[in-house]
């Protein structure tokens, strides 16, 4: 968290001086004004009102019906937004269309008083301003209860970039916890970088992997040059080459991680263009014996694998990703057993990888198969069975292949959903019962940097530890983003990482085949680890202070090979004043880090597919604790 910013009349947000501003395509895309955040908007706020627009009347006045105060008095007379006074008609026009469309979302209203600089405290005229979602509109008092509608003021998306209904959230949190600041930045920085190897041969991925059990992660870079393990050196501070020494010998273009023998160790599935194998990992940690042959060899390849539970007692199944589909891949003798899951008939397009959670929060995961012109989602109702699926036209990737990953970005327990190719950048809004609504528009900085590409992956991360989930985006052919929540779902750009760092956007800049972020170095803070465009492996470390009582704080939710589960399982945490939002755990994967910005507790919430809801609450001081699903702290 930064340090409160200086406190500034409410005139000064109405004349909306001093944020910087950008011009482009007609319409201003403000950043984000540290001088005046929504602390400073509610505490310079004499009322605060939710309300409900109308479409506007005959005479160009919009209905405004006080739903609740969240500050100051609920009034006890009608209240409106004259429309017809406004110097800007063109969006007075706007205005009056999106009220007339609103429905029952609700719009925000923030009355103060407003004052020149240099005026005396008496002096103020009563002013305020209205927000429906990015357009930030500037009234004065009019006749018989109205507000006039002066102007749409872009520059106030610098306050708060994003929807009414995260402001809301937002503002109810303020009002609850003002020592609670909305980030202006991200607060952190890197220590420096570190260079382990290069991969040879065409690159599928980089995952971090906690091959031994214990919440220490490797990098696995999957590549049909050969696959390739690093993985840290705490008395050498450098990473070194574990490939031999782990005895690795796949070549994946497409793999997963799972317990697929039963034995409580993580075994590496890999598919190298040809065949599916399975290395299983031996009791000394090495993965030197005789791959095993799966007996898969789907028409036109694999384009992604996932481990996931199917009902095979503690042996891990497969999700498997093909040209025509997903393929529910069985544990059955040594081998695996296909069955297709069903897909409708009708051209769907191409087909992009898969993405497997439990997106409904019932305990069953979930398949997203998108295509180019629908997604098919299957709703999981047990352990490998899946309903038939439900065609949802609005998920197309318009353009493949594309990319998909889970995280709750606003904090409600369900996985909203961000994908991003050719033809598509998106964040989609989980609303409950596998319904989904997008969001990207009012996204914060994010809506208008975060552009249809060749994203390579994206990924949910807390790079700076402060609890609320940030995004990821790694593309093929430029640097990647990293964008910080600010809370609910409204981003802001990670300029101090990224964008103003010369030597990140120098050596990144020709864009990555493989990226993940995940506290690498073991000290609470999490890297991002990228695989350039020429297999050059790259870490940035995160920048940790010195002293105990600097060091990052967090929980880190694990779900191990011994955990008899291949799940994946959705974790919920809250710590001791706000909702930290749901991530989904894999076997071996880093997918569950919830960071905390001070000493405290959280609270954690999870279902194992077929078992019953549990909770535990841990008392985190001084580093960052792992939790394995199933099993006590450690």
């Amino acid at each position: 968290m930064t340090a409160h910013a200086p406190i500034r009349r409410l005139a000064v947000v109405l004349a909306a001086t001093g944020a910087a501003l950008l011009l482009g395509s007609g319409a201003a895309l403000a950043l984000i004004n540290p001088r005046f955040t929504p602390n400073d908007l509610v505490e310079q706020s004499n009322q605060i009102l939710v309300v409900k627009l109308a479409k506007p009347g005959a005479n160009n006045v919009v209905p405004m019906t006080p739903v609740r105060a969240l500050k100051g008095a609920k009034p006890d007379k009608a209240i409106a937004l004259n429309l017809a006074a406004a110097a800007q008609q063109e969006w007075a026009k706007k205005i009056g269309e999106m009220a007339a469309e609103r429905g029952e979302t609700p719009a925000l209203l923030f009355v103060g008083e407003r004052r020149e600089q240099g005026q005396a405290e008496g002096e103020g005229v009563k002013g305020a301003v209205l927000q429906i979602d990015r357009a930030w509109v500037v009234l004065e008092p009019g006749q018989d209860g109205a507000w006039n509608m002066v102007r749409v003021d872009d520059k106030l998306q610098g306050t708060w970039d994003g929807g009414s209904d995260m402001m809301l959230r937002a503002i109810e949190h303020i009002l609850k916890h003002p020592q609670d600041l909305v980030p202006v930045s991200v607060n952190c920085d890197w220590a420096g970088t570190k260079k382990p190897g290069k991969v040879e041969g065409q690159v599928a991925s980089a995952a971090a992997v906690d091959l031994d059990g214990k919440g220490a992660f490797v990098l696995h870079v999957a590549s049909a040059g050969g696959d390739r393990l690093f993985g840290w050196d705490a008395g050498k501070k450098d990473f070194a080459d574990l490939t031999a020494a782990r005895k690795l010998g796949g070549r994946s273009r497409a793999s997963a991680w799972g317990d697929f023998s039963g034995d409580g160790k993580l075994d590496l599935a890999s598919w190298d263009g040809a065949a599916l194998t399975v290395h299983l990992q031996a009791a000394d940690g090495t993965f030197g014996g005789k791959p095993a042959d799966a007996g898969f060899k789907p028409e036109g390849g694999c384009l992604s694998l996932a481990a996931l539970d199917t009902g095979a007692g503690k042996r891990a199944g497969l999700l498997a990703t093909t040209a025509k589909g997903p393929v529910l891949l069985r544990p059955d003798g040594d081998g695996f057993k296909a069955e297709p899951l069903p897909v409708p008939e009708g051209d769907l397009g191409q087909a992009s990888a898969c993405l497997v959670a439990d997106l409904d929060a019932d305990g069953w995961a979930d398949v997203l198969a998108p295509f180019e012109k629908a997604a098919l989602i299957f709703r999981g109702k047990a352990a490998g069975a899946f309903e038939a699926a439900k065609k949802v036209e609005a998920l197309g990737t318009t353009k493949g292949p594309a990319t998909c990953s889970a995280g709750d970005y606003d904090a409600d327990g369900l996985l909203d959903v961000f994908m991003i190719g050719p033809g598509c950048c998106h964040l989609w809004n989980n609303r409950g019962g596998l319904t989904f609504a997008e969001s990207f528009g009012h996204s914060g900085e994010m809506c208008y940097t975060a552009q249809p590409s060749a994203g390579f992956v994206s990924q949910s991360c807390d790079i700076n530890n402060d609890g609320l989930p940030d995004l990821f985006i790694a593309f093929a052919d430029e640097h990647p983003h990293m964008y910080f929540n600010r809370g609910y779902r409204s981003f802001g750009k990670a300029l101090s990482l990224v964008w103003e760092n010369a030597e990140f956007t120098r050596e990144a800049g020709a864009g990555q085949r493989g990226a993940v972020v995940a506290d690498l170095t073991g000290d609470g803070a999490q890297d991002m680890a990228l695989v350039h465009a020429d297999g050059s492996v790259q870490v940035w470390v995160r920048g940790v202070a010195e002293g105990d009582d600097n060091r990052p704080l967090g929980a880190q939710v694990l779900l191990g090979a011994s955990a008899g589960t291949a799940g994946p399982a959705t974790v919920t945490a809250w710590n001791d004043r706000r909702p930290l939002g749901a991530l989904s755990v894999s076997p071996g994967s880093p997918g569950g880090f919830f960071g905390l910005p001070a000493a405290g507790t959280i609270k954690l919430r999870w279902q194992l597919p077929g078992g019953k809801p549990q909770e535990k609450t841990l008392e985190i001081e001084g580093k960052v604790r792992n939790v394995f699903l199933g099993t006590d702290a450690k």
